[in-house]
């Protein structure tokens, strides 16, 4: 089975570190928006989806998998 080793020069590469060490969490939280904008599409009035409430469940699901945009 295929291996791979991936290195960092810590301390000068730490944000790259962190970047990839969260992949997974970044992955969920895309998912999950995916997931939250088809409910919103399908299920609910989409024209009455405001952009505040968009706002505010993008930064909960980041919130909720542990994801900032901050560097």
């Amino acid at each position: 089975m295929p291996k791979i080793t991936v290195n960092f020069d810590l301390p000068e590469e730490q944000s790259e570190y962190d970047t990839f060490n969260n992949a997974r969490n970044y992955y969920c939280a895309l998912w999950d928006l995916s997931q939250q904008l088809r409910q919103w599409y399908k299920y609910d009035d989409r024209d009455s989806i405001s952009i505040e409430e968009l706002q505010n469940k993008f930064y909960e699901i980041l919130d909720d998998n542990k994801v900032t945009l901050d560097n």
